[in-house]
């Protein structure tokens, strides 16, 4: 395995942790999650949107999810990075939709939480960039 293969497989591995278990989660206990998010955003000028932000924030989590599972088989079997950088680019994404999100609803200990997340994918999107 190459220095490249494994830093490319890592941030990959990294997406499907974090966003595969976040967008999971969201799924598997969606009234309950709306019920965050409502009372999270309830006085602030997202509040009327929540109904439609949560399944937004969840399609990007599990699309980036889903793209890093197929970043990491095509990387594997192909050497491509084309659903590796896409995988990472919707993460990225979703990291700055919810840092928005957060600091909308006032909430800068959170939103100052997300961004280490925000960090990682793009220190490997700029590998996959980089190195491919």
């Amino acid at each position: 395995m190459t220095n490249q293969l494994l830093f490319q497989s890592l941030a990959l591995i990294y997406l499907v942790a974090t966003l595969g278990e976040s967008g999971m989660g969201k799924v598997l206990d969606y009234k309950g999650n709306l019920a965050y998010f409502k009372g999270q955003f309830k006085n602030s000028p997202l509040a009327s949107t929540t109904g439609l932000l949560l399944p937004v924030i969840t399609l990007m989590e599990l699309a980036s999810a889903g793209l890093a599972i197929a970043g990491l088989v095509q990387l594997w079997t192909s050497g491509e990075p084309q659903f590796g950088i896409w995988a990472l680019c919707i993460g990225g994404l979703n990291f700055i939709a919810l840092i928005f999100g957060l600091r909308m609803s006032k909430d800068y200990g959170g939103a100052a939480g997300v961004v280490p997340y925000l960090a990682v994918a793009l220190i490997g999107l700029y590998g996959f960039l980089q190195l491919s």
